[in-house]
């Protein structure tokens, strides 16, 4: 089970959050009123597994979305606190129509061709998911290595900007923007396993 950002290809900006450890486990001092973001993530975790066990338990899918709203939530407000959080990866909205930027519409379709394409051996699963814990970092970081190595990566670009390209629209997403965000999402990656950081991403319709 993951958190739909792979279905929501209306026009959207994305803030991509590295979360300190400590953040992530205990909250911060300055704000008390705030719980750690690892209790709704924990939360939404064991929902996941659940679900791969087929164990459906009543108002599971409910439950979950309140996991991640209140995920983004927190990190939200983390937000407003002076030198909590570093500055985000951020994937744009896609009508600014500069083909030099990646954007949200270009990262979210390349989720969903990756993850329509996941398999048995591949190293991560839940690359569809918002959050993202401290220890998932470089489990998740090694999956893009090895898409990078793929032999078919090109052709994975094409598919993401055709699919994010909708009829009728005044901008078209291209397949170099699809790679830019797939470059920039495994840099972003690549900081928090280094750092041992988690993930956590904002989803903003605009």
């Amino acid at each position: 089970m993951n958190s739909s950002i792979s279905s929501m290809l209306t026009d959207s900006q994305i803030r991509s959050f590295l979360i300190p450890a400590q953040v992530w486990e205990e909250g911060v001092q300055s704000r008390p009123d705030l719980p750690p973001i690892a209790m709704p993530a924990r939360d939404a975790l064991d929902i996941e597994r659940r679900a791969k066990k087929r164990v459906n338990l009543r108002n599971e899918l409910h439950r979950y979305s309140i996991c991640c709203e209140r995920i983004q939530g927190i990190t939200a407000e983390l937000v407003m606190e002076k030198n909590v959080l570093p500055a985000p990866l951020i994937f744009s909205r896609s009508n600014f129509n500069d083909k030099q930027l990646s954007t949200a519409r270009s990262y979210l379709a390349l989720i969903d061709v990756l993850s329509r394409g996941q398999n048995q051996n591949l190293p991560y699963k839940r690359m569809a998911s918002i959050f993202f814990p401290p220890d998932h970092a470089k489990l998740h970081l090694k999956f893009y290595e090895m898409i990078s190595k793929s032999l078919k990566i090109n052709e994975l670009f094409a598919i993401a900007a055709e699919s994010a390209s909708l009829p009728n629209e005044h901008f078209q997403i291209t397949a170099e923007q699809c790679r830019m965000a797939f470059d920039q999402r495994q840099d972003h990656l690549r900081k928090a396993a280094q750092t041992g950081n988690a993930v956590v991403d904002i989803i903003e319709l605009v």
